[in-house]
């Protein structure tokens, strides 16, 4: 089973104090962060300056086309196993890191969970 999680930059503390491994996954990122990045799954600068043009959907799809489509499902969950996806958007807010977790999800043997911090 490869397990992957989620969370936001507002978490990182957190993310670090229980011993996990954050990496970027948003193209803009906090300056002191040096940590790992998977540029790969980077939204680029056009979707993000457009993003309220397109509803959610038409987003997501064009996502999928421009970025996810490009990659290997299998290798990029082994290559993330254990690691935290991290992004602007806080829980219930859409984003690209909850399509990059369904995307994830559809690969047999692989569970994506958003970390909830108390």
């Amino acid at each position: 089973m490869i397990r992957i999680y989620t969370s936001y930059w507002s978490n990182l503390k957190k993310v670090v104090a229980n011993d996990l491994t954050p990496v970027a996954i948003s193209r803009g990122k906090p300056r002191w962060f040096k940590g790992e990045e998977e540029e790969s799954l980077f939204p680029s600068w056009d979707m993000i300056k457009n993003v309220s043009n397109l509803d959610d959907a038409s987003w997501e799809t064009k996502y999928q086309f421009e970025n996810l489509n490009l990659l290997d499902p299998e290798a990029t969950a082994k290559e993330l196993e254990g690691k935290v996806l991290m992004c602007w958007e806080g829980p219930g807010k859409f984003c690209h890191r909850q399509c990059v977790a369904s995307w994830l999800r559809k690969v047999p043997g692989v569970e994506v969970e958003e970390l909830v911090f108390s």
